[in-house]
């Protein structure tokens, strides 16, 4: 939590763009914690609200969307045909052509999965305007709870980590 709110305090808004944005790329950072840390330094007036929320919001968005393309794209020019051979993926596909809508919102619960749903969503021949109106609501949500979170409960959390 400390190196977080270090790069933040250093880089600002940017690492929180970037953190939410490249995420889903290999970039290993732990978005509930950089969300948490971004509300704790807004409550503490170093960061402000309005910039705050609208640049996690973008970075995420930019995420889901790239991720949304890539399986698009991978599932129109066949260049994930492979990956349908694996059990794991199969079960996913089944379970997201089941549950599309409440798959896409209850993915961004879960860490990595969110990133995934898009993907599969993609790959699926989703409309991007069905993904666009179930994922960028859930976006919203989840940060917006999150980001509260640090921002109502920042001290209390500090005092965890001393």
């Amino acid at each position: 939590m400390d190196q977080m709110m270090s790069l933040i305090s250093h880089y600002g808004y940017v690492v929180l763009f970037l953190a939410f944005c490249l995420g889903p790329f290999g970039i290993p950072v732990p978005s509930e914690v950089t969300l948490i840390a971004a509300g704790m330094m807004t409550a503490q007036g170093l960061l402000h609200p309005f910039y705050t929320f609208s640049v996690i919001l973008l970075g995420m968005t930019s995420a889901v969307t790239a991720g949304y393309w890539t399986g698009r794209l991978a599932g129109k020019y066949g260049l994930l045909r492979g990956i349908r051979r694996f059990e794991g993926y199969r079960k996913a596909e089944r379970f997201y052509a089941k549950h599309n809508g409440t798959a896409l919102s209850l993915g961004y619960l879960l860490p990595l999965v969110r990133y995934f749903v898009t993907v599969l969503a993609g790959l699926n021949g989703v409309p991007f305007k069905r993904m666009l109106l179930v994922s960028y609501p859930s976006a919203v949500v989840w940060i917006g709870t999150l980001y509260g979170v640090g921002c109502a409960c920042g001290q209390p959390i500090m005092k965890l980590f001393e």
